[in-house]
């Protein structure tokens, strides 16, 4: 099987090296990025291959010899994204190789809130989408809401997102803090959180700390915020912690971890280290928010159960959450590791090498 030649196109994320080394072990696998993405790193064991590109306004165009480059290779794995104009152009080139969209799957706006979102340009990823050999995406609905569209069952596969973590101490019950971790946007509902948590406050329960883990825009405003509160007693500002082993510290002393308005991959990171994930039903995801059972390893914000009323249930009954930090972790062991990411992707790679008039069996 190593002899294949899988180029994958897109960023170099350092969340994506494990699952990119994984795949290397089956694959002699190329990853074609964008050239100002995430630095290199020692640790990476597949080949990379830096491409400029032109941007026009949220349109990406690759430069000259792509397509010509890209002809080199078995498999492509590119973006399903229709601002990845030149990954939508491989689908209409004349090629030998065969080629699968790796995406979301559905149209989705980073801040709106929900998954499915309205989008006019559909229709253009349609048309592209079902000219590739095969479609992988993050979770199960977008195959079933495609199914409708007219697409091919049988070409769509799932490789659910997920992300590794480090051996943790899943019986660890001395857990005394809440947690938010990811880039500190407005989006998230940070403040959202701050806000309840107060008003929790004042009403003196005993609340666990928080420990925020992240920089980005909203820092110095959630700075003031906390002094301007009197809370630096109560919620700390870590900043960004990108060392795993850093990072296992605050996992591992956490009840839960609180994003009210975006559940991405941390969801997955947390389930790994044994933390349940708290977010709005409705709150923004490329699909991870699925992995959450309400009330078995994890929870989710509602009319009926707000945010405040977690808070209060958190202080009260902490073990409740401890319990809940152990069934996340055995539903990412379970379900979620990168080996089943990577055996799902193979999945999709020895479809399309199956298929009729492959020169690659």
């Amino acid at each position: 099987m190593k002899p294949i030649n899988l180029l994958i196109v897109g960023y170099m994320p350092h969340y994506r090296i494990t699952l990119f080394n994984e795949l290397s072990k089956k694959y002699d696998l190329t990853v074609l990025y964008v050239e100002d993405a995430d630095d290199i790193v020692p640790e990476i064991e597949y080949k990379v291959k830096p491409w400029s590109v032109v941007r026009i306004k949220k349109f990406l165009i690759h430069q000259r010899g792509f397509f010509d480059y890209c002809k080199k290779f078995d498999v492509v794995i590119a973006s399903g994204d229709i601002h990845w104009l030149s990954c939508c152009c491989l689908s209409l080139i004349k090629r030998r190789f065969k080629l699968i969209y790796w995406s979301i799957g559905v149209s989705a706006d980073r801040n709106k809130p929900g998954f499915d979102t309205r989008d006019k340009w559909t229709w253009v990823k349609d048309f592209f989408s079902k000219k590739a050999d095969a479609l992988l995406y993050y979770s199960e609905y977008p195959i079933i809401k495609n199914k409708q569209r007219g697409y091919d069952e049988n070409k769509m596969f799932v490789a659910n997102n997920t992300i590794d973590v480090l051996p943790v101490n899943r019986y660890n019950r001395n857990k005394t803090s809440l947690l938010f971790i990811g880039t500190l946007y407005k989006t998230k509902g940070i403040i959202t959180l701050l806000e309840a948590y107060k008003e929790v406050n004042l009403e003196k329960y005993n609340l666990p700390d928080i420990e925020i883990i992240g920089g980005g825009p909203e820092f110095e405003f959630l700075n003031g915020w906390i002094i301007k509160n009197n809370l630096r007693k109560k919620i700390h500002l870590r900043g960004a912690v990108f060392d795993k082993r850093e990072k296992l510290k605050y996992f591992d002393k956490s009840l839960a971890c609180i994003s009210p308005k975006q559940a991405g991959l941390s969801v997955l990171e947390c389930m790994g280290y044994g933390v349940p994930f708290i977010t709005e039903y409705d709150s923004i995801t490329g699909g991870e928010r699925f992995n959450i059972v309400h009330g078995v390893n994890g929870m989710y914000i509602t009319e009926d159960n707000t945010l405040k009323d977690i808070l209060i249930d958190i202080s009260t009954f902490p073990d409740k959450y401890i319990d809940m930090g152990y069934q996340a972790y055995n539903y990412y062991i379970n379900n979620r590791t990168i080996n089943h990411m990577v055996n799902d992707i193979e999945n999709c790679v020895n479809f399309v090498l199956k298929k009729e008039n492959c020169d690659f069996k």
